[in-house]
């Protein structure tokens, strides 16, 4: 999962990523 966030923090924007990490967050 932490490869993962690391490559779509790469694709995204900081926003985007930090919406993205907020899901995964949620999710646990």
């Amino acid at each position: 999962v932490l490869d993962k966030m690391k490559k779509n923090a790469k694709k995204y924007p900081v926003e985007k990523s930090k919406n993205l990490a907020t899901k995964y967050t949620e999710l646990k």
